[in-house]
């Protein structure tokens, strides 16, 4: 077995996956009633005021 090719092949990966990371976690904030809000610092949702949570997809009313 080719220990370099092994070793290289998995620093690879591993890069690749760190860069990826952002697009497949969302943390953005969800108003449980409009949905995620595209503020990323947002306490309270600019549409109703509601407190936002954080992660996860809410659906529209």
């Amino acid at each position: 077995m080719n220990a370099p090719l092994v070793v290289g092949t998995i620093m690879a990966v591993g890069s690749l996956a760190y860069v990826l990371q952002p697009l497949f976690v969302d943390d953005h904030p969800v108003c449980p009633a409009c949905g995620r809000r595209p503020e990323d610092d947002a306490v309270y949702c600019s549409s109703c005021g509601r407190r936002l949570e954080r992660g996860g997809g809410g659906d529209p009313e």
